[in-house]
Order: C-alpha cells, then sequence, then structure tokens
C-alpha cells in the first residue's frame, strides 16, 4: 500500500490503473492533434529537455556527472508529458526507481530520433507527436513491468546509467496506440 498526501491508502493495482487512464487520455488528445505544452523545461531524476545542449565546466562536471539531455526544439511538448507521467507514477517510483523510469522516458525519445537518421535524412526531425508517442508507448511498457515485477533497475545508477535498452519505430508507437483507443473512440477504426 502507497500513502497519498491526503492520508488514504492505495494498492498498487490502483495506481497503475491509474496510471493506464492517464496515459490513454494523454494518447488521445495527443492523436487528435492537440499537444499539451508546460510553462517550463523538465529537469530531474537525471534527465534535463533543453533546446540546445548546454556547456556545462569541467569542474563541475568532475563532482557531478551530466544529466541525459533530451535536445528538442518541442522541449515544452516533452516536459508537459513528463510532468504528466510524473504525477501519476510518482506513488510507484522511488529516488532510485526514477532515475531508470525518466531514463527509459529519454532513451525513448532518442530511439525515435535515430529512426529518422537512419533513413539518411539528416534534416528531418519527428514530429512532436512522433515523440510524445514515443514516450507514452515506453510508460505503458514500464506499468506493464511493474504489474508483472519486472521493471529493472540498478541499485546505484552511476553518471545516470539505466539498464534497459527497448526499441520501437515510430510507426509501431502509433499503431499501438490507435489499437488501444480503438474500443473508446469509434472514429478512429480504420
Amino acid at each position: 500500500m502507497t500513502e497519498h498526501p491526503d492520508g488514504k491508502s492505495t494498492s498498487p493495482e490502483v495506481l497503475r490503473a491509474g496510471v493506464r487512464k492517464c496515459i490513454r487520455f494523454l494518447a488521445g488528445r495527443i492523436l487528435d492533434g492537440d499537444l499539451p505544452k508546460s510553462q517550463r523545461l523538465w529537469s530531474g531524476a537525471g534527465v534535463a529537455v533543453v533546446f540546445r545542449r548546454p556547456r556545462r565546466p569541467e569542474r563541475i562536471r568532475e563532482w557531478y556527472s551530466d544529466p541525459r539531455f533530451v535536445v528538442t526544439p518541442h522541449g515544452l511538448e516533452v516536459s508537459r508529458i513528463f510532468e504528466e507521467l510524473w504525477k501519476v507514477f510518482r506513488p510507484l517510483l522511488d529516488s532510485v526507481s526514477k532515475i531508470e523510469f525518466f531514463g527509459r522516458l529519454e532513451n525513448a525519445i532518442l530511439f525515435c530520433c535515430d529512426e529518422f537518421r537512419r533513413e539518411g535524412d539528416t534534416e528531418k526531425h519527428p514530429s512532436p507527436k512522433d515523440l510524445l508517442l514515443a514516450i507514452l508507448y515506453e510508460a505503458i511498457l514500464i506499468e506493464e513491468e511493474m504489474g508483472v515485477g519486472s521493471f529493472g533497475f540498478p541499485i546505484v545508477s552511476t553518471g545516470n546509467e539505466i539498464l534497459d535498452d527497448r526499441r520501437r519505430t515510430c510507426r509501431e508507437r502509433l499503431q499501438f496506440f490507435e489499437h488501444l483507443l480503438n474500443p473508446e473512440n469509434p472514429a478512429k477504426k480504420e
């Protein structure tokens, strides 16, 4: 059981159901073209969303490792999704597992961006929709792993290292969410 700030205890199953509901809601908004934006860029749990990679002095890096930078022109959209996921996943994470959680979300973005680079078009970038669905897809995978007890993370995260390295194409993620939302959103049926 998890203790909420209002004093109520909630089981992990109930919390995970709330996570799934939130992800479905966000995916529906994104698929409909409503891309929520944050008021500020995300920085926390070893991940920083930035428009341009900052130059950090060597003396700082000697003491503190660089965060995992997410460099994207869609930083406010990515930050909003990170904030929404943090709200619903927070009771399920601790100070160590949150590093793996946000590291995996960051990796999902990087893998999505790599798809475009592999196609040979260095000028083309994933759309905000592609990036946000990549994040939500990874969040669904994490929630499922939590449900069966297989969400793994290192006890100590040196240099913000994470364990997982799962890859999915943007198209696979889009099809996943279209399928996920079909029962609730008949207009999206093919």
